[in-house]
């Protein structure tokens, strides 16, 4: 009997069955060698790092578990940045705004991380700190007649674990002419 030839006496059901018992070429069982090697190999190495992020997840779990808010907070973001927030919040009120200014490198992104302190005020920012200082008597001029309004402070946010400043507004354009906060 042929391979694959089906004999008119025969059954086509027969033929299929016996046809579907038949052991694989070599080279599949090569090809299902190769994807389980594959499989083995690139695997690991994500499942080592989801063992280790999940083990540092639930470390951090264990020592903050309990924990208030505020010392989330002081633990992530830093106790000095903690207590100059809470500075500003007190002597800044709810519904007045203030100039943000970022007295750091702006991808570290300390200007958005004290508006977010600060809401529900209002922030208006104001730029770069450097942007003022650069050109010290015409970047203060320039400043001067760019603020309008009834803002009355500025608040300077550097990078996170700094923690920020706030200034009424005259001491900072004082600071940025290169005077001292004295000086008329």
């Amino acid at each position: 009997m042929v391979p694959g030839i089906i004999l008119m006496h025969e059954d086509p059901a027969a033929h299929a069955r016996r046809q579907a018992w038949r052991f694989p070429a070599p080279w599949s069982w090569l090809a299902l060698a190769l994807l389980a090697f594959f499989l083995a190999v690139s695997t690991r190495p994500a499942l080592a790092g989801a063992w280790d992020r999940a083990a540092l997840a639930l470390r951090t779990a264990r020592v903050a578990g309990g924990e208030t808010s505020v010392a989330s907070r002081q633990r992530c973001l830093g106790a000095r940045y903690i207590a100059g927030v809470e500075l500003i919040r007190r002597a800044l009120p709810a519904d007045e705004p203030y100039l943000l200014v970022e007295g750091g490198n702006p991808l570290h992104g300390g200007a958005l991380w004290v508006r977010y302190e600060l809401a529900p005020r209002r922030a208006v920012f104001f730029g770069r700190l450097d942007d003022f200082s650069r050109s010290r008597p015409a970047g203060a001029e320039r400043l001067r007649r760019r603020i309008r309004g009834r803002l009355r402070w500025v608040v300077v946010a550097y990078e996170q674990g700094s923690p920020p400043l706030l200034l009424p507004r005259y001491q900072f354009m004082q600071r940025v002419a290169g005077r001292p906060p004295g000086a008329g």
